[in-house]
Formats: C-alpha cells, sequence, structure tokens
C-alpha cells in the first residue's frame, strides 16, 4: 500500500492561455451593414434575397472585400458572412 502525503494530493492551477479575438476592420463592418435583406427561402438550400440577388450559402456577396454568404441564424435574427481573413461578421436583419 502507498500512501501519500496532503501535499501531494494538492493540484497545482495551470492559467490557460488568453486568446483575444482581432477587432473586425471597420470597413467590412460598413459594407456589411449597407447589405439590406428582403428575403429569406428555408428549404434544402437556405437563400436570401440579398441586395436584389437570391444568394445561397457559399456564394460571395461583395467581390470587393471578399466576404462569402455563410448563412442566417433565424432564432437570433442574424445573418452570417466571413472575410478574406476567415473573419466571421454578424450582423441582425
Amino acid at each position: 500500500m502507498v500512501a501519500f502525503s496532503p501535499a501531494a494530493r494538492t493540484a497545482t492551477p495551470v492559467e490557460a492561455p488568453v486568446t483575444v479575438a482581432a477587432p473586425v476592420p471597420t470597413i467590412y463592418r460598413e459594407a456589411v451593414g449597407r447589405m439590406k435583406i428582403r428575403g429569406v427561402f428555408g428549404g434544402d438550400v437556405v437563400r436570401v434575397y440579398l441586395d436584389d440577388r437570391v444568394i445561397k450559402i457559399g456564394d460571395i456577396v461583395d467581390r470587393t472585400f471578399g466576404l462569402r454568404f455563410l448563412g442566417i441564424d433565424p432564432v437570433r435574427r442574424t445573418r452570417l458572412l466571413s472575410a478574406v481573413e476567415n473573419t466571421t461578421l454578424k450582423r441582425y436583419y
């Protein structure tokens, strides 16, 4: 039988590394803010009527900034887009 001392039973807390998300550039936020959702179509393939175009998941919505449509969250009423730097942008509709 092996005996352990009380000092051996206490665990030393280890601090987790802190990761800070990079701020989203203002130019992306402004571009997403100008986009207007006119309708949402459910079904097998979710589509959105965005700025007089029908967009589906994965389509590029703004070539200048490389913004791609990722989907919508109907519960929170948000649209999700991604930028070239793999930044996810969320905006209420």
